[in-house]
């Protein structure tokens, strides 16, 4: 899986402040976050769950792939910020991990415990690659 380009020049105004506001200071902020949304972001966000899906997925939009572009597309489309370290594992390259905060978040869902999907009254914050393992990861010197 290819992650995509860092482009560290592409930091609004008001994710450089909410950044700054949670006490990272700004040559850490501006070296490993960006601004972004779209296809991009929704691309990296389903890229290894779609892999996982198997040949048919690429083929095909099954009801799996197109359930889970519904869910995610209007809120990467709304933009927000992306924040990735380096991966020491991997010669330094960008984290094929991090977490993307969307401006508008989708909604939380929970299943009951009649195994029905329920809306919850609060939202997912924070969007992480669907299906991959969660890593820590180094942030860049500065």
């Amino acid at each position: 899986m290819k992650p995509i380009a860092l482009q560290r020049e592409q930091l609004l105004a008001p994710h450089l402040e909410e950044l700054k506001k949670s006490a990272i200071s700004e040559p850490i902020i501006r070296a490993n976050f960006e601004s972004t949304g779209g296809t991009d972001v929704l691309e990296w966000l389903i890229e290894h769950k779609f892999d996982s899906m198997g040949a048919h997925a690429s083929q095909y939009v099954t009801t799996e792939v197109r359930n889970l572009k519904e869910r995610l597309e209007p809120m990467t489309d709304g933009g927000g910020w992306l924040g990735r370290g380096l991966d020491p594992l991997n010669n330094w390259e960008p984290m094929e991990w991090g977490c993307f905060k969307p401006d508008s978040p989708r909604p939380a869902w929970k299943k009951a415990t009649s195994g029905e999907w329920v809306k919850t009254e609060g939202s997912v914050k924070y969007e992480h690659p669907q299906g991959k393992i969660g890593r820590a990861s180094c942030r860049e010197r500065v």
